[in-house]
């Protein structure tokens, strides 16, 4: 899937696993804040607790609670801070 224009940002996780956070806002529905996380290496987006897309902060943090901790803090620390 081309996500044209998007805002990516990467960080190593788990030794060789690459994930990118990927904004998709405004690309499938025009006014949209969507985002979502890219594995480099198994060439998909990552499903966390059975969630592949999140709208807002607060969205993403409801999810990052069943994650695992440390996991959770990394998937934080790549995620922008000003984001709704």
């Amino acid at each position: 899937m081309a996500l044209h224009g998007h805002h990516a940002r990467k960080q190593e996780i788990g030794g060789s696993r690459m994930i990118r956070y990927v904004y998709i806002g405004g690309q499938i529905i025009e006014g949209e804040t969507e985002f979502a996380y890219y594995d480099t290496i198994s060439d998909r987006f990552v499903t966390l607790n059975g969630d592949q897309v999140w709208d807002s902060w607060e969205d993403l943090e409801e999810t990052l609670k069943y994650c695992d901790p440390q996991f959770a803090n990394r998937i934080r620390a790549i995620t922008p801070k000003n984001i709704p």
